[in-house]
């Protein structure tokens, strides 16, 4: 797998080291209780007061948990001034495959930014969705994904040849170069493999963005809206595939 940033591993050891200090003022806890003598009553009153005040010391720190990978991701996009840039730290820090979003949550599911920068795992929609987050704050570009409806027919035919396949469906991403007026694409876990494609603007509209991307295997595509929160910091942003605002690609 490829190493993810320094400062998210720094967190992850602070998150840890939380964990355990939480065990810790468990046990003293209960120690307390288990001393405080005679008075049923009074022991369950210091034993809630006591719950009280570690359940509050534990949201404190989680809060400042989420503050701090929050801070941390905000200085990775900061730091991305050009899609060439996005494309290339993606692809060193997300491992990408097929069946990730199986392993991890049994289920396909849409992950944003910082959700996949914790796991460093993603499929194509996640490396798409970072992509645009990273580029979600620069004025110089606009980003749009694009979810590409595979042909049932070549669904067909896939299906019988491997069962077990979950999701043909693909997102990739189109950006604008706005001095430019024009449009490239971006895609990653291509093929199933562990690579990713990208197209220089040379393109006057999404329209014809997407079908200089697409071949035969799609038949219509949905332009996404998310907001630039939501592309960094959500959780779950799973968007199902809408025929009723689908372009037809043939």
């Amino acid at each position: 797998m490829a190493e993810g940033p320094e400062n998210f591993d720094e967190i992850e050891e602070f998150r840890k080291k939380r964990r355990r200090r939480n065990i810790l003022t468990g046990i003293a806890a209960v120690s307390l209780v288990a001393g405080i003598s005679a008075a049923s009553a009074y022991a369950c009153s210091k034993w809630n007061d006591i719950r009280k005040d570690v359940i509050s010391a534990i949201d404190r720190e989680n809060a400042l948990y989420a503050e701090e990978k929050r801070q941390q991701l905000e200085e990775i996009v900061s730091e991305i001034k050009t899609p060439e840039e996005a494309f290339a730290r993606i692809n060193l820090n997300v491992a990408f495959s097929t069946d990730s979003d199986i392993k991890l949550y049994g289920a396909d599911r849409w992950s944003s930014m910082l959700e996949t920068y914790s796991t460093q795992k993603g499929e194509c929609e996640d490396g798409a969705i970072a992509f645009a987050a990273m580029l979600s704050d620069n004025p110089e570009y606009e980003v749009k994904l694009v979810y590409l409806k595979i042909d049932p027919a070549v669904k067909e035919i896939y299906r019988k040849k491997d069962p077990t396949i979950q999701q043909l469906d693909h997102i990739i991403v189109v950006y604008q170069e706005k001095q430019l007026g024009t449009w490239g694409y971006v895609s990653f876990n291509e093929e199933g493999e562990d690579a990713s494609k990208m197209e220089n603007p040379l393109y006057g509209s999404i329209d014809s963005t997407v079908k200089a991307y697409c071949d035969e295997s799609f038949i219509s595509y949905q332009i996404l809206d998310f907001t630039a929160e939501d592309l960094k910091f959500g959780t779950d942003i799973t968007r199902k595939f809408d025929s009723s605002e689908a372009v037809i690609i043939r």
